[in-house]
């Protein structure tokens, strides 16, 4: 005659980071409802852990060990979403026993780690004054993470810009986004932090360096031509002030047309360098 099982309960809560290797020992013992003694070892069983809080994976199985024990060394893989899941266990049925499981399912943590990634700006030059755009993206070790609080800093030695808005806004795909006004920033080359976070997972910080330049824009002012008018074959004299503060070497052409709509014609140009007026 066949006698029921009863799988006692051995601990409540596990926790296993789902990153590399690691493993969380998931444990019951089975005992004869009758007498209340441990079962031997051989008999086949196994345990279920919801994939994503309600719905139960496949049954891994597993056979128990001396004392009835139900021993599950558990490694999650991408199958298994991160936060709580839960687990039960039980025995199959056999010729001496009922097939019993855990009358109540059991909390488990599963955790991973953020990793973020800046893609925009990479290495690019921006006229001081430009909203300069941001983004990165946010993965775990099985795919990209919507709904991360994710923070970007714009940093130039001890000097921190906050970007707009803060936190970033949330794509829903795992692309974050935020954008800096550079009016009145000091020149030079920039580097960019991102700083991520999200419940059950190890938070995430980068920093990009040098991930643009910031540049003055050349400048041209008070163009004049001499005489302003004057016969067929006239010499005329055209003159403009020009500086880049940054002292760039820089090409200042001129060129001609006989209405505002062109079209224009080259007349000359010259290779110039100066950062004052």
């Amino acid at each position: 005659m066949n006698r029921k099982v009863i799988p006692a309960i051995k601990a409540r809560r596990s926790s296993v980071s789902r990153v590399g290797i690691n493993t969380t020992v998931l444990t019951l013992q089975a005992k004869d409802a009758i007498t209340g003694s441990a079962l031997g070892a051989g008999l086949s069983g196994g345990f279920w852990v919801t994939t994503d809080g309600i719905t139960e994976g496949p049954k891994i199985t597993i056979t128990t060990i001396p004392g009835g024990y139900l021993n599950l060394s558990f490694n999650p893989d991408c199958l298994y979403s991160v936060g709580p899941q839960m687990w039960k266990g039980g025995l199959d049925e056999s010729a001496l026993y009922f097939a019993g499981n855990s009358t109540q399912y059991l909390i488990l943590y599963i955790y991973s780690e953020l990793y973020n990634n800046i893609t925009l700006p990479a290495g690019e030059d921006y006229w001081t004054g430009q909203l300069i755009n941001i983004s990165g993206n946010v993965r775990d070790d099985c795919s990209y993470i919507a709904g991360a609080t994710t923070s970007f800093k714009v940093l130039q030695g001890a000097i921190e810009f906050i970007p707009s808005p803060d936190p970033a806004i949330d794509l829903a795909n795992g692309t974050y986004r935020s954008s800096w006004d550079s009016t009145g920033a000091p020149l030079g080359w920039y580097n960019i932090s991102m700083n991520s976070s999200k419940s059950y997972y190890n938070s995430s910080f980068i920093i990009k360096e040098n991930a643009f330049y910031l540049g003055a824009k050349p400048e041209l002012a008070n163009p004049s031509v001499t005489p302003k008018q004057e016969g067929w074959g006239y010499n005329f004299s055209f003159n403009v002030s020009f500086r880049d503060v940054e002292g760039d070497e820089n090409n200042v052409t001129l060129w001609k047309a006989y209405s505002p709509e062109g079209p224009w014609y080259y007349v000359d140009s010259k290779l110039v360098t100066s950062s004052v007026w």
